[in-house]
């Protein structure tokens, strides 16, 4: 019959922790694209105009969306 011991090593390399300079992060690199040209050029109180209603206006959505599924189709 066949037994299967348990016991298993594990040996992970020893990280040294001891370095003269604290890590830092590099600088976050702009893509330059379109989104991120318009968060840049949003104004900081442009998202304090929602407001929530019980029926939301149909006609408003449709030609969102709309114009949404043709940029789409235009820049996919």
């Amino acid at each position: 019959m066949l037994h299967i011991k348990k016991t298993f090593s594990l040996s992970l390399p020893h990280i040294t922790t001891s370095t003269s300079k604290p890590m830092e992060l590099s600088p976050v690199r702009t893509d330059d694209d379109e989104l991120t040209q318009d968060v840049i050029a949003d104004p900081d109180t442009h998202d304090n105009n929602w407001q929530l209603a019980d029926r939301p206006d149909e006609q408003e959505l449709e030609a969102f969306w709309t114009g949404v599924e043709q940029d789409v189709k235009k820049d996919p």
